[in-house]
Order: C-alpha cells, then sequence, then structure tokens
C-alpha cells in the first residue's frame, strides 16, 4: 500500500506529469499512474476528470501534494517558534 508521502515521492521518482490545487494532486491517467492508483490506500477517494487544457483524464489525488503539507508544516514550525519566542 501506498501512502500519500509514498505516493507524491513516486509521482517525483518516475517523472510523472503533475499539477495541483493546494493539496490536491493531478496526475494523468496512463499506464504507470493506474499501477500506482492501484497500490494507493486512499483510492476509493481518487476521482477522474477531464484535463481542460489537454482534453486527456487525469487523476484528483485529494490531499496527496506533497509541498502543501511542507509548507504547512513549515508554517507551524515558525508559528510555534514565534510564540515560544514571545514567551521566554
Amino acid at each position: 500500500m501506498l501512502t500519500s508521502n509514498d505516493l507524491w515521492e513516486k509521482v517525483k521518482e518516475l517523472g510523472v506529469e503533475h499539477s495541483n490545487h493546494a493539496s490536491d494532486l493531478y496526475i494523468p491517467v496512463n499506464d504507470v499512474t493506474q499501477k500506482l492508483i492501484a497500490e494507493y490506500e486512499f483510492k476509493k477517494n481518487v476521482t477522474r476528470f477531464i484535463n481542460n487544457i489537454d482534453g486527456k483524464p487525469w487523476y484528483d489525488v485529494p490531499f496527496a501534494y506533497g509541498p502543501f503539507w511542507e509548507n504547512v508544516a513549515k508554517k507551524c514550525l515558525d508559528e510555534a517558534v514565534v510564540q515560544w519566542n514571545d514567551k521566554n
């Protein structure tokens, strides 16, 4: 089973074309991505759509775009540091 982070890492490792909106990862439907989605732990949450740019089917994988979560974690850490500094 692939976790969200594992899926994101595989997308990068395999050089899969991708896009995103906030935390949602968009990847084209093809032989490689079909195998990835089949192994994905939250595959029931994955939907398909027709990309307006290329007219081809893509997957919408909710909450799987890694950089979004990296930024969230960084902002939380930064805020915690600011709050700690204000108290000390």
